[in-house]
């Protein structure tokens, strides 16, 4: 773990940040420009005079600042997905294998961090506060068709495998994991920014449990025993 980095597709960029200081800080302060300004207000300008450098410097970095986002979101998925590669081995029980999944998905702060100039807590905050804004807009067919959402797809795939082991007979594994993920980021943002909507607040484990309940609910049927 201590050596590995999430690599995200050549699609989100135009030249590899990892090749150079100058990539490399355009990342790790633009997670935390990114956090500090939100989406809308960050500007690649912005980011620019932070690092002192141009803003043509950036640009031949990433596209726009959507792009930038989505490379943040890639980032996360293939965080998490290789997360519970190695959390869930050794878990025979296919009911356990699924609950400890959605304990990893919905406890991340609790599992390891390690990668020189991102800030968990800043790419925490990002995911879950600019999660419509990459989801959500008039292009996504053809981000999708160019690839751009297929880390988060495989994560999710991989999340609905799981069902599939636990309750077979179960015919909604896909839309079970849509809406799970959808309560686990709306939860978490209304508890930051609308909180008479929600009974739970910021990094409230009980966020687990409810996720837990739901699912739990769904499948019980469903779980062979």
């Amino acid at each position: 773990m201590q050596h590995w980095r999430p690599q995200p597709a050549a699609a989100f960029y135009k030249k590899e940040p990892e090749s150079s200081e100058l990539g490399k800080r355009i990342v790790g302060e633009g997670l935390m420009l990114m956090k500090e300004l939100g989406f809308e207000a960050f500007t690649f300008r912005k980011l620019a005079e932070r690092l002192q450098t141009t803003e043509a410097s950036v640009y031949r970095y990433f596209e726009n600042k959507h792009h930038l986002l989505l490379y943040y979101m890639s980032m996360y998925w293939l965080w998490l997905e290789y997360q519970l590669t190695f959390g869930l081995q050794n878990l025979p029980d296919t009911q356990v294998r699924l609950f400890k999944a959605i304990d990893m998905l919905s406890r991340p702060e609790q599992l390891h961090w390690e990668f020189t100039g991102l800030d968990f807590t800043a790419m925490q905050h990002v995911v879950v506060s600019e999660w419509g804004k990459v989801y959500y807009t008039h292009d996504i067919d053809a981000e999708n068709a160019a690839g751009l959402f297929a880390d988060y797809q495989r994560f999710c795939q991989r999340l609905s495998g799981l069902i599939r082991e636990a309750a077979p007979g179960y015919i909604y594994p896909n839309s079970l994991v849509s809406a799970t993920m959808n309560v686990l980021f709306v939860q978490r943002f209304y508890a930051l920014h609308l909180p008479t909507l929600t009974d739970l607040q910021t990094n409230d484990d009980r966020i687990t449990d409810f996720v837990k309940s739901l699912v739990q609910g769904a499948l019980n049927p469903y779980f062979e025993s």
